[in-house]
């Protein structure tokens, strides 16, 4: 039915359980999933007779309500977390993480655990759900002691955690961080018995930063954080790139909060690509890590170290917690296609650790990408009025009011056989008119220049002209990845305006956007995929059964697309009788068009069909 992980306990110290207790299998549900109507953590008990395993049992034991989380990336697939110059990595989801850390103490029994959640909506951003459950004796229920979410400074998402209590009741936490702007690293935080509840108060450390990139989506199969049975101190494993796959072992211990350190936690807008005004919100959240509890600090800002936008945060923040600060004076992030780099810090008098005082962001206003540039058709029918390309037939193209139509619901399927050009015909509405023809391959959201695949002057109106795609100036590696955006634009080639840039607005003309999909064909000899059908049938409340008939005996995936050619769902899936199955839910996305995508795993052929969620 998928990858789940649920884990038992592990005895930490040497005090064991005593003979004859049930073994407590614990596992997260979340309420996205189907049958869940509550987040919550549910654990079962398993009695265990190894000398007559006819008697081995196992029941549900306890349903425990936990604060909402978010625990589904992309879908479920296995690429969720940006690094730099890499592929995006596996975070683990739906995993019990590496180990469910269980010990005694005189007036009671703790278990410690964890697992990734998405802390960003809108947006996505992996940190890490932590527990503390206890029971006030062997046999009785397990209770939620404490509960928190362990989130990274910066972009930077945090994952793959391991946790562990020591002796006096500290808890360490051990992880790997990454974001598109950093590469992979291993880090530590933690918390003292008796700080404030829920709260990891030890400013994370930094233990290794790889050198290279992981090349693939998995990552960190094997991570675990241990206590040292002698002196307490923690030991942690995992896998880095240096530059090669390799893990690392690290030893620490928790050090004590400083007096005074506040830190410049977060900034949660502006953040990344959008539209920008010349007045936009800078929004950040200031942390207190020190042992002092800090009133009306200092905060700032700057763009592009311009002079500094100086301001207080009014109140006391106290040990441990956590403000969101947003600044009076807004930024002027108007110019479009312009990045801006905003920094933002504190500037406490007398801070006992300035190391976490600042942070950089990256602002890009967009403004003039995703563009919907103007035209007029209607008068004389300019630009492009019929198309035939791949399994497109005859296809009228739409004339707006603004000379703009959306039109990604429709899928152009093109197979492309090496060698072999790609041909299509079109027809304009007015003569002597030019056509252009755009395919974002990176997936960017923006039509450069070097994705032109075809562009021509038609000298005759309403008459079939031939062309010929060009692909050799695109990344081959992402054609055929998934479905991408393509822009037709087509105008009177006398008149203002030019087909070539793809947001320039036409005096006379038209632009349109579809969805192209490139499959590559291949040989007979090649094709692992020969003889098959990809049946697709929509059932109630927007699901969908996938059926493969196919001879091929491979290891396959199903995939499904949106129409910009992210990824939102991927799972392995094994041949059953002469079919390959799958029960597809697509209640959780928007109305719209998407795209299912067959794959055999080790070659890279693909199968494409279309579906529509309503």
């Amino acid at each position: 039915n998928g990858f789940y992980s649920p884990h038992g306990f592990h005895t930490t110290a040497d005090e064991t359980v005593p003979a004859g207790t049930p073994a407590p299998i614990i596992y997260m549900q979340d309420d996205a999933w189907g049958g869940v109507d509550d987040d919550h953590l549910k654990i079962w008990e398993a009695t265990l007779d190894w000398a007559n395993p006819a008697n081995h049992s196992i029941e549900l034991a306890q349903e425990i309500t936990t604060t909402d989380f978010v625990s589904v990336f992309d879908g479920g697939s296995f690429s969720n977390i940006p690094q730099l110059e890499g592929p995006d990595v596996d975070a683990l989801q739906a995993t019990m993480m590496q180990q469910v850390q269980y010990r005694r103490f005189t007036s009671h029994n703790s278990v410690v655990m964890n697992f990734v959640v998405d802390v960003l909506d809108p947006g996505e951003k992996a940190g890490i759900r932590w527990y503390e459950l206890r029971q006030t004796a062997d046999g009785e229920p397990w209770t939620i002691y404490q509960e928190g979410t362990y989130v990274a400074p910066g972009k930077r998402s945090a994952f793959q955690g391991s946790m562990v209590m020591d002796s006096q009741g500290n808890i360490a936490l051990g992880y790997i961080s990454s974001s598109d702007e950093d590469r992979i690293r291993m880090h530590y935080t933690g918390r003292f018995d008796g700080d404030p509840l829920g709260i990891m108060t030890v400013y994370e450390q930094e233990i290794f930063q790889s050198t290279a990139a992981c090349p693939t989506d998995r990552l960190a199969d094997y991570t675990q954080l241990s206590l040292d049975p002698v002196d307490d101190s923690f030991w942690f494993i995992s896998e880095q790139f240096d530059p090669s796959r390799r893990d690392i072992v690290s030893n620490f211990t928790l050090d004590a909060a400083q007096p005074n350190d506040l830190s410049m936690f977060s900034i949660i807008t502006p953040v990344g690509d959008g539209v920008y005004t010349n007045d936009e919100d800078i929004t950040v959240v200031i942390r207190n890590y020190g042992s002092n509890a800090i009133t009306d600090p200092s905060v700032q800002y700057s763009i592009d170290d311009g002079a500094p936008v100086v301001e207080t945060y009014i109140g006391t923040i106290e040990p441990g917690l956590s403000v969101e600060f947003t600044f009076d004076q807004g930024a002027d992030l108007s110019t479009p296609d312009t990045s801006y780099s905003i920094a933002v810090a504190t500037a406490l008098t007398g801070d006992s650790n300035v190391d976490n005082d600042e942070l950089v962001c990256i602002a890009t206003n967009t403004e003039g990408q995703s563009c919907q540039p103007a035209g007029n058709c209607v008068g004389f029918g300019d630009g492009v009025t019929l198309i035939t390309l791949g399994d497109q037939i005859d296809l009228v193209t739409n004339c707006s009011d603004s000379g703009y139509s959306n039109d990604t619901d429709i899928v152009f399927n093109i197979e492309v056989e090496e060698g072999m050009d790609v041909e299509g015909s079109l027809q304009m509405g007015f003569a002597a008119s030019e056509f252009a023809l755009f395919v974002d391959v990176n997936d960017d959201d923006f039509f450069a220049e070097d994705e032109i695949v075809a562009q021509e002057l038609v000298p005759n109106a309403d008459t079939d002209f031939d062309f010929t795609l060009d692909l050799s100036g695109l990344d081959q590696s992402l054609l055929y990845a998934g479905p991408h955006k393509m822009r037709l634009r087509g105008e009177d080639e006398s008149t203002a305006g030019d087909v070539e840039d793809s947001c320039g607005d036409l005096q006379f003309g038209r632009t349109n956007d579809y969805t192209v999909v490139f499959t590559e064909v291949l040989s007979i000899e090649e094709n692992v995929f020969e003889g098959t059908s990809l049946n697709i049938t929509t059932l109630d409340d927007n699901y969908f059964n996938i059926n493969v008939s196919t001879p091929f005996e491979g290891r396959a995936a199903i995939s499904v697309f949106n129409t910009l050619g992210q990824r939102l769902a991927h799972n392995n899936i094994r041949k059953e009788s002469n079919l390959y199955s799958y029960n597809l839910d697509m209640s959780y996305v928007a109305p719209g068009v998407y795209i299912v995508q067959f794959s055999d795993i080790d070659s890279g052929s693909k199968l494409v069909e279309k579906i529509i969620v309503r």
